[in-house]
């Protein structure tokens, strides 16, 4: 039998300052789940984890006639928490901790409801890995009223997990605590057509993306 449990919790205040054009935010988050192994009521193995997070961001908006103007820059600091357990393979428990903070800003910019664009930065100071730099960049072009040309390109991090990184038994699935995050990038490019006064809309979008550095098991058929 497993027990699982997951719970969550949000709590956020927004503030609306000089008729919208100034609209600053403050969050905390936590995520917390625990879950247990039972066999005929007795525990055999229990795992889980704690993720809280904070983020403060301020967002800019400026019209114009012509122009839209919305910037958005905000920090975000991370704090996670993971333990294991096991009854029967002492090996196996373990007690870990990661932290990051971050850094984040983007430009929207839209003229004239025609032509929209966007740029998002983000940087990472994680205490455990070298520092990451991501970026995104959009744009769309409303080329006449139901033809509409649109466009991204973007990057992602992902750090590797606790079992991934220190494993689950040193003697049957060990870790590597030399791994390195994973990152990718990718791009892509559209066409949308709107039809029957905009109740029928046919998107076609060619994309590609890329995985550097990914992280696999390796399975070992002479040690199992």
């Amino acid at each position: 039998v497993t027990d699982a449990r997951h719970r969550y919790a949000l709590g956020e205040v927004k503030g609306d300052f000089l008729h919208g054009a100034w609209q600053p935010r403050v969050a905390w988050s936590r995520t917390d789940t625990a879950n247990r192994f039972l066999d005929t009521g007795l525990q055999t193995a229990a795992s889980g984890g704690e993720r809280n997070r904070l983020e403060a961001d301020n967002t800019f908006h400026l019209d114009t006639p012509a122009l839209r103007h919305d910037l958005t820059v905000g920090v975000q600091r991370e704090w996670l928490a993971f333990h294991n357990r096991s009854t029967d393979l002492p090996d196996a428990n373990q007690d870990r901790k990661d932290r990051q903070s971050s850094l984040i800003a983007e430009y929207g910019l839209a003229i004239l409801d025609t032509v929209w664009t966007s740029v998002a930065y983000r940087r990472d100071n994680n205490h455990r890995f070298d520092d990451a730099t991501t970026v995104r960049a959009t744009a769309a072009w409303r080329v006449t009223s139901n033809v509409r040309v649109h466009a991204s390109y973007g990057e992602g991090v992902v750090n590797p997990g606790f079992f991934e990184l220190y494993g689950f038994l040193p003697d049957s699935f060990s870790g590597n605590p030399e791994l390195k995050p994973e990152r990718s990038n990718g791009a892509d490019v559209g066409v949308e057509l709107s039809l029957l006064e905009n109740r029928l809309r046919l998107d076609t979008t060619v994309f590609r993306a890329r995985l550097h550095d990914e992280i696999v098991t390796r399975f070992d058929l002479a040690s199992f």
